[in-house]
């Protein structure tokens, strides 16, 4: 596939190679379209590359005891996701709360 033309293609000596030329950018154009009509939405994407990245923090009673990066969906699901996994080693009465951004 030719990327770089040296000289403008109506000036070149084979007028086949300008022919070639045009269907060349015939078929990037069609292809560009197929690509815009392929695009996927930011929820599809995070699926396909397996969620986007949060940075967190959890917190029991008011104290920070972790914080870091979390994958995920969203900003909501990491969080359940967290909170779960702290509530089955804390007690109830505890105040845990997660942020994440």
């Amino acid at each position: 596939m030719k990327t770089v033309v040296s000289e403008h293609p109506s000036k070149s000596k084979s007028p086949t190679e300008f022919s070639k030329l045009k269907k060349l950018k015939i078929t990037i154009l069609k292809s560009m379209k197929n690509f815009a009509a392929q695009q996927l939405s930011k929820k599809e994407m995070n699926n396909v590359k397996g969620g986007a990245q949060f940075d967190c923090t959890v917190s029991v009673d008011g104290e920070i005891i972790s914080s870091g990066a979390a994958l995920g969906n969203s900003k909501r699901e990491v969080a359940e996701q967290l909170l779960n996994q702290y509530r089955q080693v804390y007690y109830e009465d505890e105040r845990i709360e997660v942020r994440c951004r």
